[in-house]
């Protein structure tokens, strides 16, 4: 590369002073890049600035940077940042200068602007069914949902206080709860290909699991305690000109034994329920009838409890036509 010179002529003492000076301009260009490729990062992220000199070749280099944040980059063409926090954004240049030289320098490279923001997307976790009491043996499903979370690639982390330790997926199963997985479960999200750009931890989800036969026993409790006040749905079928309530009794007037089953065994507020009424031995011709009772109906009389049944009973006088 040909040097562009300049000449001065000075008079000092009647003698005449000819001052050559060479000044060296460089075609080649600074340009600072950042990784990941996009200048908009979220708290606790990972950054990497790099500066490129353009047509450098083989020449050896030294750096400079300027910057507008508090982060104060050192003289090597890369620079990292572990974590990122609010305080490092601002406008980063640099320069390249080569080696063993005061003056060879390229101009500062145009500025890059770097935002660090908080991440907005929330982690919740859910769970399915949508009720935190359970009882033992039953499958539930974990979910951790990243709300606005977009198209954005997560991973997922779990806490939790029970002796079960989830997988590192948004979904985690377990077909079988025992005692042992109650406890407080919670998630965050974190960015893939990232190792600090994440959610803050979801607030916790209580688990609890209860043996099912203490749901029994507490069923048939509240039962007796809000028969009054409930509908109780009874299976009536027809016999000899006879209408018999089906109770879970030993005997019956005449005829086949019916049979009342309820699905599932075990009931909650708000859950579906399904009755179903059939004869042991079942002959042609049987019709059934549904009814439900109204508390104080004629014929009703206070309702009791039958220890050696699985079920709470009400006791009443069959209703004949």
């Amino acid at each position: 590369m040909m040097p562009l010179t300049s000449h001065w002529n000075k008079f000092k003492n009647n003698s005449h002073l000819s001052l050559w000076a060479s000044v060296h301009v460089f075609p080649n260009k600074a340009v600072v890049t950042l990784q990941p490729n996009w200048t908009e990062v979220y708290r606790g992220e990972r950054i990497t600035l790099r500066c490129e000199i353009k047509d450098g070749g083989d020449t050896e280099w030294e750096y400079e940077w300027r910057a507008t944040s508090s982060e104060k980059p050192s003289d090597q063409n890369e620079h990292s940042i572990t974590s990122v926090t609010g305080c490092h954004s601002g406008d980063y240049r640099c320069k390249g200068r080569k080696k063993h030289t005061q003056h060879s320098s390229t101009d500062w490279s145009d500025p890059i602007k770097l935002t660090v923001s908080d991440i907005p997307n929330k982690a919740v976790v859910t769970l399915q069914p949508n009720w935190t009491e359970v009882y033992r043996g039953e499958t539930i499903t974990l979910r951790c949902q990243i709300r606005d979370g977009g198209d954005t690639e997560w991973e997922y982390e779990w806490r939790t206080t029970s002796s079960e330790k989830p997988s590192d997926q948004n979904e985690h199963s377990i077909s079988s709860v025992t005692e042992s997985h109650s406890g407080d479960y919670r998630c965050r999200g974190r960015k893939k290909h990232t190792q600090h750009s994440s959610t803050d931890w979801s607030d916790p989800i209580k688990l609890s699991v209860s043996d099912s036969k203490s749901h029994h026993i507490s069923f048939k409790v509240k039962i007796i305690q809000l028969i009054k006040s409930l509908f109780l749905f009874m299976c009536i079928f027809k016999v000899n000109l006879q209408y018999v309530l089906i109770k879970k009794e030993n005997h019956f007037p005449t005829g086949p034994d019916p049979v009342l089953t309820v699905s599932p065994s075990w009931l909650s507020a708000g859950a579906s329920v399904t009755l179903n009424c059939r004869v042991k031995d079942p002959y042609a011709g049987w019709r059934f009838y549904w009814y439900k009772m109204v508390p104080d109906p004629p014929n009703y009389r206070e309702s009791e409890f039958d220890q050696n049944t699985e079920l709470c009973l009400l006791k009443t006088k069959l209703r004949t036509i």
